[in-house]
């Protein structure tokens, strides 16, 4: 439950008046096609081969993710999202990355959330690999500053 608050917390934050985000510089924003990322800049940890940051995803109007998932009846039901709060991983010698922490939006209000830390983190065979064009290798370019663009 702590979790929930601190991350509504880092969320409303991030929501604060657009105003007083043009003269902050802890946030960068990103544009794609399919949405906005907004990096947040102080968040940023580098523990031993690993950093870490938080990233949150806005898709525009008329625009969301979806989740499909089963229920225990054994439904199909298909979540759609306009944002998603993320903690991201990278190995940046290794150029892979794992999204730990995911929790999923409809409005100001999470819905959804997702906890990778039971044994994926160390594994890490079970991270992917940083492909260009995505949001994701604009993330890493900032968290891992690699030398070779």
């Amino acid at each position: 439950m702590k979790y929930i608050t601190i991350l509504l917390l880092l969320f409303t934050l991030a929501c604060e008046n657009q105003s007083k985000k043009d003269n902050s510089v802890s946030d960068t924003k990103l544009s794609t096609k399919d949405m906005e990322v907004f990096i947040d800049e102080g968040s940023l940890i580098t523990l031993g081969e690993t950093s870490e940051i938080w990233v949150k995803r806005v898709f525009p109007e008329g625009n969301s993710d979806q989740v499909a998932s089963i229920d225990n009846k054994g439904n199909n039901k298909v979540y759609e999202f306009d944002g998603i709060l993320s903690l991201v991983l990278f190995d940046c010698k290794k150029r892979i990355y794992i999204l730990d922490e995911i929790y999923y939006f409809m409005g100001d209000n999470p819905v959804k959330e997702m906890d990778n830390r039971r044994g994926r983190l160390d594994d890490k065979t079970k991270w992917s690999k940083i492909e260009p064009g995505n949001y994701i290798e604009k993330v890493f370019e900032f968290v891992c500053k690699p030398e070779n663009k």
